[in-house]
């Protein structure tokens, strides 16, 4: 769960958005299995190749693409693998513009319902809400910002696997 929350932190300070502070929680809800598949959001799906049109740019060896929206959540950061494959879709809120608690909690029931509820964690930055299955939803909500992330498993786990493999590759031989 560590990595994972040190995963999203980094993606979104790529994205602009205030890294989580993780605090020893009560243990995670069991929830019941995904109802829905999490496949993407925006209009971009998990897994996708970002056409060779849009420009990446990169910061600490990440690869991402950045737009804006007028929707409820107006900044969207994609990150993308060295084959442009999107493995996790970023949203979040004007850091003076949070979500309501209102909000909040019509999002979380929507995401229950439609991915089914996995965990929840409190700490002193907000409240995690995690749904669906390898392909996941997490919601943090505190309050300077609201962030959304949709995530693929098995391209973050192909891109641990790959900086492990070129982090020891770079170790001199004793």
């Amino acid at each position: 769960m560590k990595a994972f929350l040190c995963l999203l932190a980094g993606v979104a300070m790529l994205c602009g958005c205030k890294p989580v502070k993780v605090q020893n929680t009560p243990p995670p809800q069991q929830s019941e299995s995904a109802k829905t598949p999490v496949v993407g959001a925006y209009g971009w799906t998990l897994g996708q190749v970002i056409p060779d049109n849009i420009e990446l740019l990169s910061q600490n060896g990440t690869l991402f693409y950045k737009y804006d929206t007028n929707g409820v959540f107006p900044h969207v950061c994609l990150a993308v693998n060295s084959r442009r494959e999107i493995y996790t879709i970023t949203a979040y809120t004007d850091s003076e513009k949070p979500l309501s608690q209102t909000e909040i909690d019509a999002l979380v029931e929507k995401l229950t319902d439609k991915y089914g509820l996995k965990a929840t964690t409190v700490n002193e930055d907000g409240k995690e809400w995690m749904f669906g299955g390898t392909n996941w939803v997490a919601l943090q909500a505190g309050d300077k910002n609201t962030v959304i992330y949709y995530g693929a498993d098995k391209l973050i786990d192909e891109m641990r696997r790959q900086a492990i493999e070129k982090k020891k590759n770079s170790l001199p031989d004793l």
